[in-house]
Order: structure tokens, then sequence, then C-alpha cells
């Protein structure tokens, strides 16, 4: 059935490693290999591997992960669980992972969607939990078979038994007028993410990220550091900044808990403006990060930095949780890197600055038109 609040998915996570639901099954070399999350006998979270034809246990040392202070922002640098595969089978080209803007990637078919067929389909995992958003419509939540932070990783996808979520990974007005319904839900610890293609999307499906970081990984890591450059009012009701680092700018929207109705839709009116203008209209990749208090839009120029040309960068990264896939990648990384890499993958001030501009002077006329 239909659940809230949003904060079951708290219980449900530790209940979904406690039953043994999060993990997956690599082929590497001549056997299969199962890697996991588990309980310990302390009722702590540890990482696990086995071989799936002997349960043989494996090699699995703790991942690191260490805090790396960029201006002022406190960037948290990890090798992430869901890529454990690197300490048995390193690979050093993702080329084949990466396109260069959205235009290139392959329309959703169901037959080529690893989300909708084959083996690691959601269908065939127990979900998490139904939550229902205040317009009435359903999502479904799915924890990730290869979790990112062990505390917390579930996949959100609109109601999965209905024929019209299964299309391309692009928000609808539909869909971010529900992030942000459950972004004004968000405690200080959780984090939503958007990653859309030619910026970082894995599966061109329709889906978002839930992920449980410390309070200090999903605040605005960047607010200290930032100075705005321009700021719109919509209605009197949302304010659009946009504002600039030392690497980069980016745009950014205020949220708040207990917000009405029409505050809700003033915002997700503004934000599928923006996007559409980005996405749809100028082929340009995004990445949406939703933290307790802010709404940020990151514009994205290409995938991946010759910073670190093996790594995939996404939301997260600019987030403040900077993942590396390689163990020499994550022990050579200073501020410098990280900075000179968001710079690298992000576009112009004056483009996105542009692209603001013109997406609200749209939304004012579609409002004038509906007038």
């Amino acid at each position: 059935g239909l659940t809230r609040p949003f904060h079951v998915l708290r219980s449900q996570w530790i209940q979904f490693i406690k039953d043994g639901h999060v993990k997956q099954v690599v082929a590497l070399d001549s056997r299969s290999v199962v890697f996991g999350l588990r309980m310990t006998s302390t009722g702590s979270i540890e990482d696990f591997a086995s071989d799936s034809a002997t349960g043989q246990e494996l090699s699995c040392p703790e991942l690191p992960q260490k805090k790396v202070v960029v201006g002022s922002a406190p960037i948290v640098v990890l090798l992430p669980s869901s890529n454990r595969t690197f300490f048995y089978n390193p690979r050093t080209d993702i080329s084949y992972l990466q396109i260069e803007s959205p235009s290139e990637l392959v329309r959703h078919t169901i037959e080529q969607c690893s989300i909708c067929t084959g083996p690691t389909r959601l269908e065939l995992r127990p979900r998490l939990a139904r939550l229902q958003a205040t317009s009435g419509r359903t999502w479904d939540f799915f924890h990730s078979i290869a979790p990112m932070i062990k505390a917390g990783h579930v996949v959100l996808v609109p109601d999965l038994s209905s024929p019209g979520s299964r299309r391309d990974q692009k928000l609808s007005l539909h869909d971010v007028e529900d992030l942000v319904d459950f972004g004004a839900q968000l405690d200080d610890d959780e984090i939503i993410i958007f990653n859309s293609p030619g910026g970082g999307a894995s599966q061109n499906h329709i889906h978002s990220q839930l992920l449980r970081c410390s309070p200090a990984s999903t605040r605005v890591v960047w607010h200290a550091d930032v100075h705005v450059i321009r700021r719109w009012n919509i209605d009197g009701l949302v304010s659009v900044e946009q504002v600039k680092n030392n690497y980069f700018s980016f745009v950014w929207l205020p949220l708040s808990n207990g917000l009405s109705h029409d505050s809700v839709s003033a915002i997700a009116r503004a934000l599928t403006a923006i996007l559409e203008e980005t996405f749809d209209n100028r082929k340009i990749g995004f990445n949406l990060v939703i933290v307790q208090e802010t709404i940020c839009v990151f514009f994205r120029s290409r995938e991946t930095s010759p910073t670190f040309p093996t790594t995939k960068i996404g939301s997260t990264h600019f987030a403040g949780l900077f993942s590396v896939d390689l163990e020499t990648e994550f022990y050579e990384i200073t501020p410098e890197k990280i900075g000179c890499a968001l710079s690298e993958t992000s576009i112009d001030k004056d483009t996105i600055g542009d692209i603001v501009e013109k997406s609200m002077l749209n939304l004012h006329k579609q409002q004038e038109e509906q007038s």
C-alpha cells in the first residue's frame, strides 16, 4: 500500500540489509562474485564479497574516505562501495560510458533498458517503499544494488506499474513538483539527486536517487564561497539566484519545510522552465541536487574531466561527495584537482545567465497566455 511519511525509508533500509537484499552479482574473469552490505554483530554496516558458487568469503578491505577543504567547502572524498569491482578488475578507460551531449543518447526502449529488462530490473527487487506525494501521484522506492553510501542509497521512480513511467531520463513538470515536495521533507542528512543524460546519468530511464550522508555533506557546501551574480523573483513566491564561486557558476532556489501548494507549484514551474531551456532547447546536461532548504542546478559542459579521466562526474561530486574510481586517484587528490575537475565540466557563467534569463521570459509568457 501507499505510505507516508517520507522517513519510513530509514528503518526500511536497515531492514533490507538485515534481510540480505542489498547486494549484486558481478562476473569477474572466470567466476561470479557477490558484493553487498551486511550488518555486523555490533549493529554497524559493512561491505562483504563472496564467491557466488561456493559462498567462500573474499577479501573485502574497508574502502577509505577523507575530507578535503576546497576554499571553505568541506568535500568528502571516497571510494564508494559501488566501485568495489575496481579492486578486482581495474579499468582505466570509461569512454564507452560517455556521451558528448544529450542529443547523442539513444531514446529509451524497454528492450534495452536494464531498469525495465534483464536480471537487475527493478521489478525483480523487493520494493523498499511506495510513497505518495502531496499531488497524489505515486513513487516507488527501490534499494540500489550497488550503493554509493552505506547509510542509504535509494532509487526513486514514478509509479513503476504505469506504462507512462517507462520513459526517458527527462523530468516533466509533475516529476519536478513531486521532487520539490519530497525535498521539503528532507532531514539534514538526506539528499535527492538527478543526473541528466550528458550530466552523469547511468540509465536513460526516468529515475532520481536519495542518499543518506553526514549532515555536513548534505548542506550546500559552497555556501560560504559564493556570491550572487543575478536574482530573479517569480510571483513573490520564489527567488532564483545565479551564484559563482572560484571554480564554477550554478543556480539555486530556496526550499523550506511546510511549503504551501502555491509555493511548490511556483518553484516547480521556475525549475522546469530552466531545465527545459537547458536540456531540451540547448542540449546541455545538468545535475539537480536537493538538500534541506536549497535546490541547486549545475550546468555541464562534459561528463568527464581531464583531471580525473576515469571518473564520470555527476550530482554528488558537485554536492560535496567526490567519489573517484581508482585508488591512485584517491590518494593523489588535492583541493586544486577537485576545483579544476568541477570547473572543467561546467559551462561558463554567461551562458548560464542567458539560460535562466530566457527561461524566465518563457515562463512569464506562458503565464500571460494562461491568464
